[in-house]
C-alpha cells in the first residue's frame, strides 16, 4: 500500500469564497461547531462522523481545487516520509490525550513553543488563515526529536506553515492510500 500525505495551502480569498455554493471557511467553521460538540460530550459519536464526513468533504475540495488550477503551493510526502509523519502525528496524539502536550512541546522545542488549545493532530486536517497555521508553524519547525528523519518531516512542515501564514493563507492536509 503506498501512503502520500500532501500539505494544500489555499489564499484566503479562495479559502473565503470558494466553491460558489459554501465556501471552504463556511465548511470548516461547521467542523469546528462539531468540535467543540464532541468536546462537551454532545452525542459525540454521532459529532465524530459528522466532523470525518466534513473532513473529507474539506479534503476533496482541496485535491480538486489543486487539480483545476495548479496554482496553489503544497508539499508531498510519500512512501516512508508519509509513515514518518503519521508515525509524528500519532506520537503527538498520544501526548495530546494523557495531557501531557503542552509540557512536552515546551520541553522538546527550541524556543519553548507550545500550543494553547486542543489541536485534534491527527484528527484534524485544516488549519484556518492566522493564528491556526502560525500555531503549527511555530511547533513543528522547532520540534527536536532523537530522529534526523523525524526532524526533517517536522522542520519541513513548519516551513510550510510559516510560509503559509505569511501569505495569509489555510492549509489542508491530506492523507491518501493507494
Amino acid at each position: 500500500m503506498n501512503i502520500s500525505v500532501l500539505l494544500i495551502a489555499l489564499p484566503e480569498t479562495v479559502w473565503r469564497s470558494w466553491p460558489d455554493d459554501r465556501s471552504l471557511a463556511e465548511l470548516a467553521k461547521d467542523a469546528l461547531a462539531m468540535e467543540r460538540l464532541i468536546t462537551k460530550g454532545v452525542d459525540p459519536h454521532t459529532q465524530q462522523l459528522r466532523y470525518i464526513q466534513m473532513s473529507r468533504r474539506l479534503q476533496s475540495l482541496a485535491m480538486q481545487y489543486i487539480q483545476s488550477t495548479r496554482t496553489s503551493d503544497y508539499l508531498t510526502w510519500q512512501g516512508q516520509e508519509a509513515e514518518t509523519y503519521l508515525g509524528l502525528l500519532k506520537n503527538l496524539q498520544e501526548l495530546e490525550k494523557t495531557e501531557s502536550l503542552t509540557s512536552y512541546t515546551q520541553n522538546n522545542t527550541t524556543n519553548g513553543s507550545y500550543i494553547p488549545r486542543k489541536t485534534n493532530f491527527c484528527a484534524k486536517c485544516f488549519y484556518q488563515p492566522g493564528s491556526d497555521t502560525a500555531n503549527q508553524g511555530n511547533l513543528f519547525s522547532t520540534l527536536k526529536t532523537s530522529s534526523k528523519d523525524t526532524a526533517l518531516i517536522a522542520r519541513q512542515k513548519g516551513d510550510f506553515y510559516k510560509k503559509a501564514y505569511q501569505h495569509n493563507a489555510a492549509v489542508i492536509e491530506v492523507v491518501t492510500f493507494s
